[in-house]
């Protein structure tokens, strides 16, 4: 028997400037727009996947793709990740600097032995694959050079503070067979040091799927998000509680444990929503029960 498929996408949690909420509210809304249709016509969880966030990651106004944040070099370095529920397959490419899309790589590397691969090899990997190489100043927006100016004149500054202009992307989704897939895609935290990695391209940390449980894409402070293998510990608490309850109790234990920020997403096995975030905002859009795509701060 066919399942009623879900999908929720997010384009960050933090203080999102009122001049920035509509492109986040419209971003969200365009990527679930993108898959819906062929997610009900039963298009794989794992492609619906992927082809939300190629959107995202093609829309200039979040951190990921085309609109990332800059190193401390002055250079957009590109993470992505997806996750597979019903196999466990996981894939993700970290220090992409020549590609729009690290999503449409790490799903590539689904179909490969090796399951990460970074810089330079994930580059050569790309080529090999006949992605479109691009120029690294392709990537990099006019919003983000004078957010890298701004803070390369503070005296102060650290990667935790640094993260609130931060806008990671994600999707989870449920399919017409019942089968989960999560992804995520970020270029990072502004004036990081290159070569930095933080939670999302690694599984458990920004990015986790299990058929049993559940599927869930983080966003926040990495280094926070990492200590607490945030997204696992989500699905985890799946076994016990509905998904809002375990989203919300994830939040909390990232807080108690690392006084940090982050926001997350999920679906459980179910087909159900769950979501929290202790920021100001989290920008998310999701398919209601109606039918109709809803999407907010």
């Amino acid at each position: 028997m066919k399942k009623e498929p879900k999908i929720i996408v997010h384009g960050g949690a933090w203080e999102i400037p009122l001049e920035e909420q509509e492109n986040h509210i419209k971003g969200c809304y365009n990527a679930v727009q993108a898959v819906w249709s062929d997610l009900q016509k039963g298009m794989p969880a794992h492609e619906a996947v992927c082809t939300a966030i190629r959107v995202l990651e093609t829309d200039e106004t979040f951190d990921a793709g085309k609109g990332g944040v800059l190193r401390a070099n002055g250079t957009v370095e590109l993470d992505a990740a997806i996750m597979v529920g019903k196999s466990h397959s996981f894939a993700s490419v970290m220090n992409i600097k020549e590609y729009m899309n690290p999503i449409d790589i790490a799903r590539a590397l689904l179909d490969e032995d090796f399951s990460i691969l970074c810089g330079s090899g994930a580059e050569a990997f790309a080529q090999e694959k006949g992605f479109p190489r691009i120029s690294n100043s392709e990537l990099i927006v006019e919003r983000e050079k004078k957010r890298f100016a701004t803070l390369k004149q503070e005296n102060k500054y650290s990667l935790a503070e640094a993260f609130m202009p931060h806008g990671t992307v994600g999707a989870v989704v449920y399919d017409t067979e019942g089968n989960l897939a999560a992804g995520t895609s970020t270029g990072g935290v502004p004036l990081a040091p290159s070569g930095r990695i933080g939670d999302t391209p690694l599984p458990g940390a920004g990015t986790y799927c299990d058929n049993t449980t559940g599927g869930a894409s983080a966003t926040g402070f990495g280094e926070a998000i990492l200590r607490v293998l945030f997204t696992r510990t989500a699905c985890d608490f799946l076994r016990e509680y509905s998904p809002m309850e375990s989203a919300k109790r994830a939040v909390e234990i990232l807080h108690d444990i690392t006084h940090s920020f982050a926001g997350i997403i999920l679906i459980n096995s179910k087909g159900e929503y769950g979501l929290a975030y202790n920021t100001t905002h989290l920008a998310r859009a999701y398919v209601d029960a109606k039918g109709d795509i809803i999407a907010t701060i």
